[in-house]
């Protein structure tokens, strides 16, 4: 009887579990970040369900006075818990606690991070963000020994890099921030090693082709 009670306790937590994430199903709208580079590659992102929710529609207002501010500037990096928490419900929540910035016109640019290869900010972040000229940068990172491997990949020619990098600015420019805040590893002897010159041009590629319009970083 105890193992007929158990085995049906189970079967009653799988039903109950929610199902894999789908970006292609229509469903409460979240913003998510990449997690491959293919999906970077084959522009997955494009044809989820969530994408049109998750644009931001505040431009960068202009912060007041001229060029760079004679001061230091400030650069703030949300890193809370891994990110995507409440702020990934991008037609809002029940949580009035969740974690927020208030002091805006401290800040000159705005990260959002998480641990994931691309992390594009969540609408409300740069929607507020813009409101106060304050910049916007998603993560563009590779950590560890997977990361070393996505960066040789990456690197592997300039052609790729390019590509990669033209990936990353059309979803800026699609979802309306402002840049990338980019992480790279150590690379591997055979990329950095014999390789030194392709891999500063690809290098080179990338960062060129990461600057988005008048506001890239």
């Amino acid at each position: 009887m105890e193992e007929t009670t158990a085995g049906s306790s189970q079967e009653g937590a799988s039903a109950d579990a929610a199902p894999p994430f789908d970006p292609l199903v229509p469903a409460v709208p979240v913003s998510y970040p990449l997690k491959t580079l293919e999906e970077l590659e084959s522009r997955a992102y494009f044809k989820s369900f969530h994408y049109s929710f998750n644009q931001a529609q505040v431009k960068l207002q202009p912060a007041g006075g001229d060029g760079v501010p004679p001061r230091r500037r400030i650069l703030v990096c949300h890193d809370m818990a891994g990110g995507y928490s409440d702020d990934r419900y991008v037609q809002g929540g029940k949580n009035a606690d969740a974690y927020s910035i208030w002091h805006w016109y401290l800040i000159d640019v705005f990260v959002y991070f998480s641990h994931d290869l691309v992390t594009l900010p969540p609408p409300c972040w740069t929607n507020t963000a813009h409101k106060h000229g304050v910049k916007v940068l998603g993560t563009f990172i590779m950590e560890w020994e997977e990361g070393r491997k996505r960066a040789d990949k990456l690197l592997s020619t300039k052609d790729s890099a390019q590509m990669y990098a033209e990936r990353l600015t059309e979803l800026a420019v699609a979802l309306g921030f402002d840049g990338w805040l980019k992480d790279f590893p150590k690379l591997s002897a055979d990329v950095a090693g014999d390789r030194k010159f392709d891999v500063y041009m690809a290098l080179m590629s990338l960062e060129g082709a990461l600057m988005v319009g008048d506001n890239g970083q």
